[in-house]
């Protein structure tokens, strides 16, 4: 009969955010189309401005999604009724966890007149990496376990036979944010130096499971 041992290790990370997320939402809305295509590209433009301005780079400014529908209403009549167009352009902006910065940006935004709807979110630049520290985490927990095991049961590890991991999505953002804040608002809470300094994104934690098979002697 086969002697094994089977531990399942797991391995725990709590992660400081180093990169700061901003989603953004423009709109317009207006009878012509044309009209309310020519705003939305103008607030695009302004925005695109607002980045060059802080100079930080464009390519860090991403289009999330861009739709354009039509707005109807009923009548008393139940007839539908065409109200317009409304255009809709959401974008994403990832900088530096610097608060400083950020403030700029968001002041830059107001000087050009954008006054969007914003989301920031705190995340981690590279998940990979921490991905990786999860899995050095997870064997090393399992390999104490097991010579632990083994070593009051008066055996001794053997070479180890499998491994079973099933690759998984990792927690890449803090629950610390401000969620479709208005505009107005989220700038007055960033320009306020006082204010900055009391601001610490919660640690992103993280954890994954393996499981290690050994032989024992």
């Amino acid at each position: 009969m086969e002697r094994i041992i089977t531990i399942t290790g797991v391995g725990a990370t709590s992660t400081p955010p180093d990169q700061i997320s901003v989603s953004i939402r423009l709109e317009s809305q207006d009878l012509s189309y044309e009209k309310a295509e020519k705003e939305i590209r103008e607030k695009t433009a302004n925005l695109q401005q607002s980045v060059k301005d802080c100079g930080l780079p464009l390519e860090n400014l991403k289009t999330a999604n861009w739709y354009v529908r039509t707005i109807t209403r009923l009548n008393k009549n139940q007839e539908e009724i065409f109200c317009g167009y409304h255009f809709r352009h959401l974008l994403e902006f990832h900088l530096n966890l610097n608060f400083s910065l950020l403030t700029r940006f968001l002041q830059s935004i107001s000087d050009h007149h954008v006054c969007p709807a914003l989301s920031i979110q705190f995340k981690l630049e590279n998940p990979a990496a921490v991905k990786e520290e999860l899995l050095v985490s997870a064997t090393k927990d399992a390999r104490k376990k097991a010579e632990i095991l083994a070593s009051a049961s008066g055996v001794s590890l053997g070479k180890l036979l499998r491994i079973d991991y099933s690759w998984g999505e990792i927690q890449v953002s803090s629950p610390t944010r401000y969620e479709d804040g208005r505009f107005a608002d989220i700038l007055y809470s960033f320009s306020k130096s006082d204010s900055m300094e009391d601001i610490c994104p919660q640690e992103i934690k993280n954890q994954e499971h393996a499981t290690f098979v050994w032989e024992i002697l």
